[in-house]
């Protein structure tokens, strides 16, 4: 079963991460972590499509796909310093492919 598309990401303006589902007219939530936030959407869209039932609306079938679900989710961020930061980051000890090595 296909489940709606969940957007999280970071909001300077609210100090938090934001998570909407687009196929949902204005269902988002607030949370402190990428987590919470996933967590909290989870609950306003199970309330959303409850809503929409008792008023007799039908919901519509996700419309944004993939092609497949990982089990995973996208987070973007606004803040591009710490995008930065993140991406300027080296390990501390690089990675060795040794194409001899059958382990």
């Amino acid at each position: 079963m296909q489940d709606y598309h969940i957007n999280i990401f970071y909001s300077d303006d609210d100090e938090g991460y934001i998570a909407d589902i687009p196929d949902l007219e204005a269902c988002s939530a607030f949370g402190e972590t990428p987590d919470e936030a996933l967590h909290e959407v989870q609950k306003a869209k199970d309330l959303w499509i409850k809503a929409a039932r008792a008023r007799g609306q039908a919901c519509s079938a996700p419309k944004i796909s993939t092609g497949y679900i990982s089990g995973g989710f996208l987070i973007t961020s606004a803040d591009r310093a710490a995008m930065h930061r993140l991406m300027s980051m080296q390990p501390e000890q690089p990675a060795r492919f040794d194409p001899g090595n059958d382990c």
